[in-house]
């Protein structure tokens, strides 16, 4: 399942079932204020998640239970409402976390807060960050848990992203509090994935860098410009993705005590 994004029916939902041969929309964002940010799916690989920017004050949550091949909108009132000038970011796609009966969406914009829904997205409760916002072009991009209780938050001012400071918040309560991080200077990143042991990646146009302790100290690994990454822990592999094609593959080392 692929996700273009855009406003209005840029926005839409793409589906190969023979490895990518072929490919059919299913969702076509009909709202011309609407603008997909990002989907996860859980585990089961059936059952998917989908948000987007808000339309009549209210973010857009779609709800798939067939691997993706078609969605729902959920009603009004099982979507959370939005603050005057908040949105969510598309960059790396990786704004939604989806484990359990746990949703977790990151936005930013006027304010950068973690929407946390634990009922399958009924009902939700919006928790503040400390991660730089106030503009269009700041707020958390990318949020990811690492085992239920840890979380990590990543993003910044995408139009500066040499600002180095209040780019980074860690959470050890499921994503209720947020922790800021002064020590850690981060210039923007626009993706963070969890690796396993409280390994975290994240990455962005300023580069890659590495946190060995659930988000809270990071060196820089490479000064390579990716907006996105990817990693299959059963296998240790991880890919990176970048401006005009660039991709890029890593391995996962294995340490033994």
């Amino acid at each position: 399942v692929l996700m273009s994004v855009g406003p209005g029916d840029a926005s839409r939902l793409l589906r190969s079932t023979d490895g990518g041969n072929t490919w059919s929309t299913v969702l076509t964002n009909a709202e011309p204020e609407g603008f997909f940010d990002g989907m996860a799916f859980r585990r089961d690989g059936r059952t998917g998640m989908l948000f987007g920017d808000p339309v009549g004050g209210r973010f857009e949550i779609y709800r798939s239970s067939d691997a993706g091949a078609t969605w729902k909108r959920l009603p009004p009132q099982q979507r959370p409402k939005s603050e005057e000038g908040e949105h969510g970011f598309a960059a790396s796609g990786t704004g939604i976390v989806f484990r359990g009966r746990n949703i977790w969406i990151a936005t930013g914009g006027s304010v950068a807060r973690v929407l946390h829904s634990q009922d399958f997205g009924r009902t939700w409760q919006a928790c503040d960050t400390p991660i730089r916002c106030g503009n269009e072009s700041s707020g958390i991009f990318s949020i990811d848990v690492i085992d239920g209780t840890t979380a990590v938050a990543i993003g910044g001012n995408y139009a500066e992203p040499e600002l180095d400071r209040d780019n980074v918040a860690t959470s050890i309560d499921g994503g209720k509090t947020w922790l800021a991080l002064p020590a850690v200077r981060m210039p923007h990143k626009a993706c963070v994935q969890s690796l396993g042991g409280g390994r975290v990646i994240a990455c962005g146009r300023t580069g890659v860098a590495f946190s060995a302790d659930a988000g809270r100290m990071w060196t820089t690994i490479s000064g390579d410009s990716y907006y996105t990454l990817a990693v299959d822990r059963s296998s240790g592999t991880g890919f990176l993705a970048g401006k005009d094609g660039h991709v890029a593959r890593f391995e996962l080392l294995v340490t033994e005590e």
